[in-house]
């Protein structure tokens, strides 16, 4: 993955994604630098996603059966 500075895009990231990769709140030097490091626009990449993972993940427990279980099991304690 590579950031195109010229094109203010992500290489390798379909169009519907390119708004998910939050490009518009980095620092244009930022952007430079990943023009020229792919390895960082890797690592933004990565960070990004990781990041939706950890915060996902309990949104789907609590809409998963998991929470059933827990409320029904824990409603009647005080």
């Amino acid at each position: 993955m590579k950031y195109d500075d010229k094109q203010h895009q992500l290489e390798g990231v379909s169009l519907t994604n390119q708004k998910k990769t939050l490009l518009h709140l980095l620092d244009y030097k930022v952007k430079q630098k990943m023009a020229g490091y792919q390895s960082l626009a890797q690592k933004s990449i990565l960070l990004q996603m990781k990041c939706f993972d950890d915060y996902h993940r309990p949104l789907c427990w609590l809409h998963s059966d998991g929470w059933y279980r827990y409320y029904k099991h824990n409603r009647n304690r005080k």
